[in-house]
């Protein structure tokens, strides 16, 4: 790799410090891997740095393989995998799950215009019969004429199904 400094191709080795992260479990088997890590200098710009295997997540102590697993379970859109169910199917802590699903949420809604938002509402709903229902079915209401930004796929993985009259 080249310097992020000064893009010189030659380090001096400082010292190796042993990390612990996280890979795709085998089965009901949490799988853990011990890594020795590089701390490497440039002597033409004085930077230090440590060198991390192409493999490991650049801000997480998890591999690029659990990584795309995350993202996977996260874009199902199934209502019943939460942050707290991925956390204990993969052996994830649930902040760094958390973390991941932020960012892929920035990605997926930066482009959305907000000037003229007054109010944001965010429920797990669904849609029935050309009703809006929310997740405790406690009330139903027709959805006519209310802007919209999105719909979530629903639970088997295909586009929800929009009410008539109701523009994404």
């Amino acid at each position: 790799k080249d310097c992020h400094g000064c893009e010189q191709h030659r380090f001096q080795l400082r010292e190796w410090e042993e990390r612990t992260i996280k890979d795709v479990p085998l089965g009901a088997f949490k799988v853990s891997l011990k890594i020795k890590i590089p701390k490497v200098y440039c002597p033409w710009c004085g930077k230090t740095k440590w060198l991390n295997p192409p493999f490991k997540h650049p801000h997480h102590r998890i591999t690029m393989r659990l990584y795309g697993q995350i993202l996977n379970l996260l874009d199902l859109g199934v209502s019943h995998i939460d942050l707290k169910k991925i956390d204990q199917i993969l052996g994830v802590e649930a902040d760094i799950v958390r973390d991941i699903d932020k960012a892929r949420l920035k990605l997926l809604f930066n482009g959305i215009p907000l000037e003229n938002v007054k109010y944001i509402a965010i429920d797990e709903i669904s849609v029935r019969n050309g009703s809006l229902a929310t997740e405790d079915n406690e009330a139903t209401a027709p959805l006519m004429s209310r802007p919209c930004i999105g719909f979530a796929p629903g639970p088997n993985g295909l586009p929800a199904s929009r009410p008539h009259g109701v523009s994404p």
